[in-house]
């Protein structure tokens, strides 16, 4: 996340409040949320049996352009 630039309490926010949830290519899901200028998706999965969600990846990227509904 470091690398990313995105800090743990983003990624707490993307899982919980998303602007979006999209399906991964396996049985994984995609939360994306925007901040300011920069989208954060978050790769995981939700292990139902220990009761977690389990985080694969961190991604942030700048955007051309906000999406619509967000300041």
């Amino acid at each position: 996340m470091a690398q990313r630039k995105v800090t743990p309490e983003q990624v707490e926010e993307t899982l919980t409040w998303p602007d979006d949830i999209l399906p991964g290519e396996q049985d994984e899901e995609i939360a994306i949320r925007q901040f300011g200028t920069r989208e954060v998706r978050v790769v995981y999965h939700k292990d139902v049996d220990r009761g977690a969600v389990v985080v694969y990846t961190v991604i942030s990227k700048r955007l051309q352009r906000r999406r619509k509904g967000r300041q």
